[in-house]
């Protein structure tokens, strides 16, 4: 699981350029929506860190290296572009706001996605996700 600084700042900017449904964090007091409309979750699958550099104890650097993924979980049976709802252009603008970009000291190295889970169609919800890989370096 990615530091706490790291998922603040990734909630953050997921918030400020994503306001079409619910986002659901990391055991947060958002919820899965009980209408069956499209919601948003950000998960940290995978995550190490390096120490970096060896001195007095307050002043090594440690380097977080992993990824986040952002899932756009929308119904089963309505597209995934309606002209009402566009929702692959709504998470192409949001992959935009994390590609080759730095905010909060994270580096955003490389992408995944979007790709979509073509058996989520089996439930209720049809999945559309992205990964970003990240570098977060931090000091003491």
């Amino acid at each position: 699981m990615a530091s706490v600084t790291v998922m603040s700042a990734v909630l953050s900017r997921v918030t400020s350029n994503w306001t079409y449904t619910p986002i659901v964090a990391i055991n947060s007091t958002a919820a899965v929506p009980t209408d069956n409309s499209a919601f948003l979750e950000i998960l940290y699958p995978v995550t190490t860190e390096t120490q970096m550099s060896f001195g007095s104890t307050g002043n090594n650097a440690h380097e977080e290296m992993g990824a986040f993924r952002i899932g756009l979980y929308v119904p089963v049976g309505i597209g995934i572009d309606p002209s009402a709802t566009p929702w692959s252009t709504r998470i192409d603008t949001l992959m935009a706001q994390f590609r080759g970009v730095r905010f909060s000291n994270i580096d955003c190295l490389g992408m995944v996605g979007p790709t979509a889970a073509d058996d989520s169609d089996d439930g209720a919800y049809y999945e559309i996700s992205f990964a970003v890989s990240y570098r977060y370096i931090k000091f003491g």
